[in-house]
């Protein structure tokens, strides 16, 4: 049985980047912090080996109830995949790119994408038909330079070791792009 791969993402934006940079899989927005697994998500899955990537921000300071529900989703998931490996936002996407593009503030991001503001980005984004190759084109683009950094401290709590135990690996796009580009 051949492995199935999940990539779950957060917004539009998200979907559009993995979109242009994956070959295989199906990507899905989903919440890990918001949603439930079970209603969103394991009712859509294939019975198969599955993997699963789930890709999260921190933009946003989560309560205790938010933290709850995404170990309660990774627990659901882990049930169904072989191997679930998270990919941290530090910050959001455009965070990410700018990392990636060596940029210095979001306003030198939205220049490259022609866009006056956040909204704007994020409309012209999700609108670019060549995303991957407008990425590769900037001499400095790296993106194993994205979803790298030190996870965020709530999740380094004892109660979430399984999410970082084998069932639950951090991965950089490095690990993402070496097995599926």
């Amino acid at each position: 049985m051949s492995t199935v791969h999940y990539f779950l993402v957060e917004g539009e934006t998200e979907e559009h980047f993995v979109s242009a940079f994956v070959r295989i899989g199906r990507v899905m927005i989903f919440n890990m912090w918001e949603e439930s697994a079970e209603k969103r998500i394991i009712r859509k899955l294939r019975p198969s080996k599955s993997e699963f990537y789930i890709f999260y921000d921190t933009d946003v300071e989560r309560s205790e109830i938010e933290y709850t529900r995404f170990l309660g989703n990774f627990n659901k998931l882990k049930m169904f995949g072989s191997n679930i490996i998270f990919l941290q936002q530090t910050g959001n996407l455009e965070d990410e790119l700018c990392r990636a593009l060596a940029l210095k503030n979001t306003k030198l991001l939205f220049l490259l994408f022609k866009a006056s503001g956040a909204g704007e980005f994020k409309k012209r984004f999700v609108a670019e038909s060549d995303l991957k190759n407008k990425l590769k084109r900037q001499i400095s683009f790296n993106p194993h330079k994205m979803f790298c950094q030190e996870i965020i401290d709530m999740l380094k709590q004892p109660r979430f070791a399984d999410i970082r135990s084998r069932k639950g690996s951090y991965a950089s796009i490095s690990h993402l792009m070496d097995t599926l580009a």
